[in-house]
């Protein structure tokens, strides 16, 4: 039997990272699969609401390009603070790191009931962009169902003569 050399160097291939494409998304195609994923939203922010008095959660309501909303929710102090001074109301961004997650309006207070909602993390950061978004919302909704919303439940308001 022949001699086995145990020294020598064994070749192997180098893994690289390859860079990853941005998935984004729009509000009307989310599917389920898509949820607890990270993904990129090209919005403008519609609504900016003040933080809760304890300082720890804020709530948008974005719109993206198609006219579709969501609800995007920021928890956690030090997010708070850096997205109440980065997301301005009526400015278009693509916010990269963005987790959609199913809403769970009966647990908490919703502005807008849509099945899925934006969560921001400690990964997630903002772009600005100079993209023309619609100026109304792609969904409107008759004065019958603004009388049976939940209470605190956001209604925007458009009207023409």
């Amino acid at each position: 039997m022949a001699p086995i050399n145990l020294r020598r160097q064994r070749t192997f291939a180098n893994f690289t990272k390859n860079p990853v494409e941005p998935r984004f998304i729009d509000f009307d195609g989310i599917e389920y699969s898509d949820t607890f994923r990270t993904c990129s939203i090209c919005v403008r922010v519609d609504v900016k609401f003040p933080v809760n008095p304890s300082g720890d959660k804020l709530h948008f309501i974005l719109m993206d390009k198609t006219g579709a909303k969501i609800e995007a929710i920021v928890a956690g102090k030090d997010l708070v603070n850096r997205f109440n001074i980065t997301l301005h109301m009526g400015r278009k961004y693509i916010i990269h790191g963005v987790t959609m997650r199913p809403n769970f309006e009966e647990l908490e207070c919703r502005y807008i009931q849509h099945t899925y909602e934006c969560s921001f993390n400690a990964r997630t950061f903002v772009e600005s962009l100079s993209l023309q978004f619609p100026t109304y919302p792609k969904h409107l909704m008759p004065f019958q169902e603004v009388q049976r919303c939940p209470r605190n439940t956001f209604v925007g308001m458009h009207s023409s003569i």
